[in-house]
């Protein structure tokens, strides 16, 4: 039996419970008493085919029961037609009942299978969605989206057989105690055979079940990762005439992915056809040996009646047994990873007092700050000083990799100094909370812009539900990021949807939608890094124009490769090797 209850399978499903809240508990205590319920149910129909048999194979010996006789009295029935349809009336009754209540608990079931699936998907996308920033950019998205999606299914799968197998083992146990109760013997025969053709098969096939599981988990990984690149780089593919080569290894995955489910469905569902030829041989030869050393043929009858009645229902108990630890042995690698992923610590901070509040009124400064990257020997800054005053326009150059972004990234608080300090106002940024409090205050446009495909309305506005969002702003933003005229050259404006990535617009045009998004949300710090390297000199000198003409409140921050983006900035930072290696004014800069 050790075999089949694997402690760490337990230990996996316990592991769920510390997930879960008070209603869904109380939901599980629930399904736990309809299954007691489920199982009293089937012993009762089952134990009430005896008195059928009984009464249709030999009701004078039926009727000769002393008690059966008083009870029938009570009730002035003395027609051995109305006994027999009475007794025939309860036991369908009784069966009926039965299949009601089995159905409710499968319906139960897959729904609180469902809920919890649910609860823990939307745990694992919080927990993956939640992490540093550091974090972030270090994880392969691939796998990201592959917990939060066939993961989390198979997840889902693995509760419901989890269900099931309890739901099926209390059944059969009650069951096989029924029939011991009437024919300990029959019990005995039918209990052993039926456990140790499952047993035997669940040694030959759980290894095999688990390496299934774990060839699931990594193909269908590689399979997002490969789609990923393959439409990622869809323009190298089309001019150089690869997708052979993509196509192949699409196929390869895929075909890993679908022969290991292929196999633990088989492994799961064989051993009913074997168990039911097996039955059928065993009840055949009980048949025959009955016959010939007994004359009673109403006690036969009676015997192969409870052995039929009692192997068709054992029969899908011990097949849902070991269907269920099957697909349990199948899917638990999914269910393991997203737990593990719930696990992660998360940044779930909120700001909640005084002193985890930051304002931004003076000024930010870098103090003796130097950062590496996590896995690199060498600082990528080394001993930054710089202070930016509120109001100002800073504007920052230097070769790629310089590391202008990565001051950009440890300013918004993304990433954290490995040594020195960032202090904003006299407050050295340390808490969750204060890093919290000070991101609020920034808005960023990137050099590359992603858009959803959504309205161009939307896109603005983003994450901003859109019975909320302001028309009257929108225009304003439009104008001041000079895509205005554009929206309304389209046949449905604002409504006009970009496409995948915005792929129906053009790289100024989302350029300028991602600059109008960052206005839209009136944050005092904006940072615009490489912002208008997308755009042409004429577009790139009206955007430029509509920043100067932002508030003096807001503070500017401008990555910029074009120096003659960057000359209207009070001061220019040039970053070489992750030092700062001088500071001018923009003026003073060469085109």
């Amino acid at each position: 039996m050790a075999v089949i209850f694997n402690k760490d399978y337990f230990l996996i499903f316990a592991r769920i419970w510390n997930y879960l809240g008070r209603r869904r508990k109380k939901q599980i205590i629930i399904l736990i008493l309809l299954i007691i319920i489920s199982a009293f149910c089937e012993v009762f129909s089952f134990a009430a085919v005896i008195p059928f048999l009984a009464i249709v194979t030999s009701p004078e010996n039926f009727l000769d029961n002393r008690l059966i006789v008083n009870f029938l009295n009570i009730f002035s029935i003395s027609s051995l037609n109305n006994v027999i349809f009475l007794v025939s009336l309860f036991f369908i009754s009784v069966v009926i009942l039965s299949g009601f209540i089995r159905t409710l608990n499968l319906w139960l079931s897959n729904r609180l299978a469902a809920l919890i699936g649910n609860d823990l998907s939307c745990n694992s996308f919080k927990s993956s969605l939640m992490q540093p920033y550091k974090v972030q950019v270090l994880r392969d998205s691939s796998e990201v989206i592959s917990i939060a999606t066939v993961n989390s299914e198979r997840a889902v799968t693995a509760i419901t057989h989890f269900i099931y197998l309890i739901t099926a083992l209390f059944i059969s146990i009650c069951i096989i105690t029924t029939i011991f109760i009437f024919k300990w013997k029959l019990a005995i025969c039918l209990g052993f055979i039926s456990t140790f053709i499952y047993i035997l098969f669940a040694f030959f096939t759980k290894n095999r079940l688990i390496r299934n599981s774990k060839n699931v988990v990594s193909s269908y990984s590689n399979q997002i990762k490969s789609i990923q690149e393959t439409f990622g780089s869809i323009r190298d593919i089309i001019l150089n005439n690869s997708y052979i080569t993509y196509l192949e290894l699409h196929k390869t995955n895929d075909l890993r992915f679908r022969f290991a489910i292929s196999q633990s469905k088989f492994l799961g569902n064989a051993p009913r056809y074997i168990f039911e030829t097996i039955g059928l041989v065993i009840l055949a030869s009980l048949g025959y040996f009955l016959t010939r050393n007994n004359n009673d043929s109403t006690e036969v009858i009676e015997i192969l009646g409870i052995t039929a009645v009692g192997a068709n229902k054992l029969l899908p108990m011990f097949q849902q047994v070991y269907a269920s630890w099957a697909g349990i042995s199948a899917c638990i690698e999914d269910l393991r990873k997203v737990l593990d992923n719930i696990d992660q610590a998360i940044n779930n901070t909120v700001v909640k007092t005084k002193e985890d509040l930051v304002f931004f009124n003076k000024s930010i400064k870098f103090e003796n700050v130097f950062f590496r990257y996590q896995n690199q020997n060498a600082d990528n800054l080394k001993n930054i000083n710089l202070t930016i005053n509120k109001g100002e326009r800073i504007g920052l150059i230097g070769h790629t990799g310089s590391g202008k972004s990565t001051i950009v990234d440890l300013m918004m608080g993304l990433l954290s100094p490995t040594k020195g300090k960032i202090i904003i106002d006299d407050i050295n940024l340390k808490t969750l909370n204060q890093i919290k409090s000070w991101c609020s205050l920034i808005s960023h446009v990137p050099q590359s812009i992603y858009l959803s495909n959504k309205t161009i309305l939307e896109n603005i506005a983003f994450g901003i539900p859109k019975s909320k969002i302001n028309i009257e702003y929108i225009n304003y933003v439009s104008k001041k990021a000079r895509i205005f005229d554009f929206v309304q050259s389209l046949p449905n404006k604002f409504d006009t949807k970009v496409g995948e990535r915005g792929v129906r617009l053009s790289g100024g045009q989302r350029q300028r939608i991602g600059i109008a998004r960052a206005l839209y949300n009136k944050k005092k710090i904006l940072v615009l890094d490489e912002a208008t390297s997308a755009l042409d000199n004429n577009s790139e000198r009206l955007i430029i124009d509509s920043i100067k003409s932002l508030s003096e409140e807001i503070t500017i921050i401008m990555i910029a490769h074009r120096l003659s983006s960057i000359k209207f900035c009070d001061r220019v930072v040039q970053i070489e090797n992750g030092s700062i290696k001088r500071i001018c004014k923009g003026s003073e800069i060469n085109s």
